[in-house]
């Protein structure tokens, strides 16, 4: 399933504190915990999530093990204390076979052909049965985006690269919301990006989830 985040419906995490400096990450922590919450929690204390591209300042993680009592095994690009440091991800193996993996905010910073690749092998490393999350950068038409240095998806591209059928929300009604300030998203992207014009936000926050 692909899915617009439309701020007017998402649920935001219980402790604000959690969601990170990013202007959209209400969004995108919300909608991975909330997926993670309703997964199965009956078994949370043997489930193995792999936080891939997790960064040095997100929190999502500390706030999982913190109230779900999952184990979090978090990688990345960079040397950050704590943290597997994996270069190629598409080259990653790990003992353990995870339950869930996420890519909060994280796959999106790759050229569309390698997001294409590290969504194949994240499903090969995942359990039958195990969770893959993901959220990601839509946009009218799919384009590098320099600013951020990511990957804007088009509803079309999103769909080639996630192999998806489905689509729940509406783009453009979305995109309105943001733009009427919900969940403060405008205020954030202005501060952010230093200006709030008639074409911004240049791109609104869709999720991907699949089961294996």
């Amino acid at each position: 399933m692909l899915s617009i985040l439309n701020p007017k419906y998402t649920i935001p995490l219980d402790n604000q504190n959690y969601l990170g400096a990013g202007w959209n990450y209400v969004l995108d922590y919300s909608w991975i915990y909330n997926n993670i919450k309703t997964y199965d929690n009956t078994q949370a204390s043997t489930l193995i999530i792999f936080d891939v591209g997790c960064g040095k300042r997100s929190k999502l993680w500390k706030f999982i093990i913190d109230t779900l009592g999952i184990q979090v095994i978090r990688i990345d690009r960079r040397p950050i204390k704590g943290v597997i440091q994996v270069e190629n991800f598409l080259n990653f193996k790990h003992p353990l076979q995870p339950d869930i993996i996420y890519w909060a905010s994280s796959i999106e910073h790759n050229t569309m052909d390698e997001m294409k690749k590290l969504y194949l092998h994240s499903m090969d490393l995942l359990r039958e049965g195990g969770l893959f999350l993901a959220t990601i950068a839509l946009s009218e038409e799919t384009f590098w985006d320099e600013r951020t240095k990511q990957t804007n998806l088009s509803l079309s591209d999103a769909m080639k690269v996630f192999d998806e059928t489905c689509i729940e929300g509406n783009f453009y009604g979305t995109r309105d919301c943001y733009r009427k300030n919900y969940l403060n998203l405008k205020n954030k992207y202005k501060k952010r990006f230093g200006h709030f014009g008639d074409n911004d936000p240049s791109y609104i926050v869709g999720g991907v989830k699949k089961i294996k």
